[in-house]
């Protein structure tokens, strides 16, 4: 359980500090060879790890999966990511953690849509206070940042959410870090036409 605990307070620490990071290299780097490089290390990274996962779950990747994770790979890299590092170059490197950090909105409003999961009353107060939130984060009536930072960095939200959905389908069946290993490999690759 402790170990749990440190995990969280690493992935934290990093994920925290990445807006900053993404901030002080936005000017030397293009956004989507930034994205790139991000991803195509993860992915690199974690093929051992789903490697090993796999032969735990005796389970092998085929046709099928490769597909599925060309589709995460396109929502997550290509899609969300390219916005997210957009809305750095645009928007306070702050305002961008804060509001990515609301996905977690749009994850319980897509697992209703597409997966059928409840929505409670507490669940729904959460929401509209994330919302709220939101809304007091980019002060429409004193904004002074780029509006178009805000709308990347939503949509890099809605569409992170959407690939977190998405992959719940299979993430059962292959595991979850051979699901982020070949989406980022498979959303590598796709951006490579891009690139």
């Amino acid at each position: 359980m402790k170990k749990g605990y440190l995990y969280i307070a690493l992935a934290t620490f990093f994920f925290s500090s990445m807006e900053v990071a993404l901030k002080l290299s936005a000017g030397n780097f293009n956004a989507i060879q930034l994205t790139f490089l991000r991803f195509l290390i993860g992915g690199c990274v974690l093929l051992p790890l789903a490697a090993r996962e796999l032969k735990k779950k005796n389970q092998h990747i085929g046709r099928s999966e490769i597909a599925f994770f060309f589709l995460t790979g396109f929502i997550c890299v290509v899609v969300s990511m390219i916005l997210y590092q957009m809305s750095v170059i645009y928007a306070p490197a702050s305002v961008v953690a804060v509001l990515f950090s609301c996905n977690s909105v749009f994850v319980v409003t897509f697992a209703y849509l597409f997966l059928r999961e409840p929505i409670h009353r507490h669940t729904v107060i959460s929401i509209l206070v994330s919302f709220l939130g939101m809304a007091i984060i980019i002060n429409p009536t004193h904004f002074t940042g780029s509006a178009i930072g805000v709308i990347c960095v939503l949509g890099a939200a809605i569409t992170f959410a959407l690939y977190n959905v998405v992959g719940r389908t299979r993430s059962d069946r292959c595991g979850g870090i051979t699901l982020t290993c070949g989406s980022f490999l498979c959303g590598c690759a796709e951006m490579l036409v891009l690139i």
